[in-house]
């Protein structure tokens, strides 16, 4: 696989009791989807990262976890890719970008985790708005006139919850929700840290869902002065344990760790989540890659309910999907990277999965 520069936590020997399920266990319908390859030159595409969909001008916005580029913009019916946002420290140039969400039919919100700012960037790659914020996100989404956050880093001690929602000045307001029940007595910041988590958001319900990185761990609620649980799935929870040095917050994660959702990417109708299931036995780049590449594909609906499980021919590392549910477009790996197409109208067409 191509040297690629990623963050490893690192993983130790010790072991503990937890909650263990299989999650496909509860999607009672499983289908195998095919891929076509779309047309692009794998050489372009250097590393895995989350991917957005912009169905009218056929490209996708992915994040780049090499070179000099951190986010590209690639129209996978042409054969072309664009820098989208260049690494550096002069004017519009970024050290660590993280795309958040579509912001509308032309543009993105992407989180700059070093600045801590919300930047809006048109598919020209031009900035049309920033947002300072007053605190340290992991993972944010804007849902209407405020950000609901995961992983807020800079909070009181005596704040126990796994939510934020911060106001459209990007202020903190209030906490909510509660961590899993693991039974780790470790401090809210390694359990800040131990639930990592992707988000999305259905602009048309209110509600947003999150699926966790380590363990198997889903959640979706619906927002209101105070978002409440509607659904949750906790199968397997993160197995870690404090390493914190004085000026920095860290983890160690158990040999017995389980690589959990590597992706998620949602419609109006639909969650889909990539799973992997898998633990990190190789501890490396290549190791790390290895573990999150997988066929598993959960759906979920916007109730929460398991819809099918779809099973692909390739390993994916991420995935979007069309407004309409007919198409799934992913990155995988055979070889090399690649980008993939699945037809999926035949599956959702099926009156057993609606």
């Amino acid at each position: 696989m191509k040297n690629i520069i990623i963050v490893l936590i690192i993983m130790s020997a010790f072991s503990c009791s937890h909650s263990k399920k299989d999650p496909k266990e509860h999607f009672g319908q499983m289908f195998n989807i095919k891929s076509q390859k779309l047309n692009v030159d794998t050489y372009k595409i250097n590393s895995f990262g989350k991917i957005i969909l912009f169905e009218e001008q056929q490209c996708i916005i992915k994040e780049n976890y090499i070179g000099e580029s951190l986010l590209d913009k690639i129209y996978y019916t042409k054969d072309s890719l664009f820098s989208f946002a260049q690494m550096g420290t002069g004017p519009d140039e970024y050290i660590t970008l993280r795309l958040m969400q579509k912001k509308d039919q032309s543009s993105v919100n992407v989180l700059d985790i070093q600045k801590k700012q919300i930047i809006t960037k048109d598919l020209t790659g031009h900035t049309s708005n920033t947002l300072n914020l007053k605190c340290m996100p992991l993972s944010i989404i804007q849902v209407q006139d405020k950000y609901i956050v995961s992983g807020l880093m800079d909070r009181n001690e005596n704040d126990n919850k796994r939510y934020a929602i911060l106001n459209n000045d990007g202020e903190y307001v209030k906490s909510f929700g509660d961590f899993p029940n693991d039974k780790n007595k470790t401090g809210i910041k390694s359990k800040v840290l131990a639930y990592q988590n992707y988000m999305v958001y259905n602009p048309i319900l209110n509600r947003f869902a999150t699926a966790c990185t380590s363990g198997a761990i889903f959640e979706l609620y619906q927002i209101d002065t105070t978002p409440y649980l509607i659904k949750s799935y906790h199968d397997i929870f993160p197995i870690y344990m404090d390493d914190s040095h004085p000026g920095y917050n860290s983890i160690t994660h158990g040999k017995d760790n389980i690589i959990g959702y590597t992706d998620i990417y949602a419609t109006h109708k639909y969650i889909y989540t990539l799973y992997s299931g898998k633990k990190l036995s190789e501890y490396s780049n290549g190791g790390m890659m290895n573990a999150r590449l997988t066929n598993n594909i959960f759906v979920y609906n916007w109730e929460g309910e398991c819809i099918c499980r779809l099973v692909s021919d390739v390993e994916l590392f991420n995935l979007c999907v069309t407004d309409n549910d007919k198409e799934l477009i992913a990155l995988g790996w055979e070889n090399d990277f690649n980008l993939y197409s699945f037809d999926l109208s035949k599956i959702f067409d099926n009156k057993h999965t609606k």
